[in-house]
């Protein structure tokens, strides 16, 4: 558990412009160390706060982060949008289940971590987990 916290604390801060799908890898490794890592510290701790200044990165940036493809009816990374190659071919809806799964499933093991709320990601405005 100790050796889980440390490398989690070692962790660089996660770059937003890495692409999607690097990106969720990276999210997912640090929110498994941060679980084996136990026991559960405050949403306010350096854990749980650098994990929610990604995702608050992610979701809330302006502009955002995602774009909605009116015509396929579908979400998409700005990057891959101009630039149909990058994010391995996300424009393509090529991997969706792995560029997005990555991150749902680093947000659901780091929900114990961040706080409730309606204003965001860790806006404030509700108890924790």
């Amino acid at each position: 558990r100790e050796m889980a916290r440390r490398e989690a604390e070692r962790m660089p801060d996660f770059d937003l412009g890495q692409g999607v799908y690097s990106l969720g890898k990276e999210l997912l490794k640090y929110a498994q160390l941060v679980r084996i890592s136990r026991p559960i510290p405050s949403p306010s701790s350096s854990l749980g706060s650098k994990f929610t200044a990604a995702l608050s990165g992610l979701f809330l940036h302006r502009p955002s982060y995602f774009l909605y493809d009116g015509t396929v009816k579908g979400v998409v990374t700005r990057d891959s949008w101009s630039d149909p190659p990058s994010d391995f071919g996300n424009a393509d809806y090529n991997d969706h289940h792995y560029h997005y799964g990555y991150i749902l499933a680093a947000a659901a093991l780091m929900r114990p971590y961040l706080p409730l709320g309606r204003s965001g990601v860790g806006g404030g405005g509700g108890g924790y987990a």
